[in-house]
């Protein structure tokens, strides 16, 4: 499940395993022996394949994913351009991530053997139905509150750091 503070998707364990059926329905995933992660924005996992044929840390993978998307998209930005995805070329493996949703994104690791064309195919065919999967998703609010308002207040936050720095002296 996802982590509630850290995302304002909310899905059932049912809708879940619905998107890891979606995601091992797919011959081209199998066929080809692809690691296929479908990331929520916050770098959350929310599915994924199965196939971590090379023992990667896939919440590793999946939190510098959502960073490296956003980077890009902030360098499109810059430029006054959209890029749709991100594709890195290995000498081991290859990686594209792109949007899958509004709140998740596709990252695909696959043998550099693997044509664009077959992986763009798998893209396609599984955005499409995690976008009909997705309108039954959960949005709850956004946390509107600003910092030092909530559960976690910073009273006492300032004699605590000198203390700190006190003890370091």
């Amino acid at each position: 499940m996802l982590n509630p503070v850290l995302s304002d998707l909310s899905l059932t364990m049912e809708q879940v395993k619905n998107i890891e059926k979606e995601l091992n329905k797919s011959h081209q995933i199998n066929e080809n022996n692809m690691l296929v992660l479908l990331v929520e924005n916050s770098g959350q996992i929310i599915a994924t394949n199965g196939r971590n044929t090379r023992n990667y840390d896939l919440s590793s993978i999946s939190a510098l994913s959502v960073a490296a998307y956003e980077a890009t998209k902030g360098l499109a930005a810059t430029m006054g351009q959209t890029f749709k995805y991100i594709f890195n070329q290995g000498t081991t493996s290859n990686l594209f991530i792109t949007r899958a949703t509004e709140q998740t994104l596709l990252v695909i690791d696959y043998d550099p053997k693997i044509q664009l064309d077959e992986v763009q195919e798998v893209i396609k065919n599984f955005s499409s139905e995690i976008q009909k999967l997705s309108k039954d998703w959960k949005i709850v609010a956004k946390n509107t509150q600003k910092p030092g308002e909530g559960p976690l207040k910073n009273e006492g936050l300032n004699a605590q750091v000198e203390t700190m720095f006190k003890e370091l002296s």
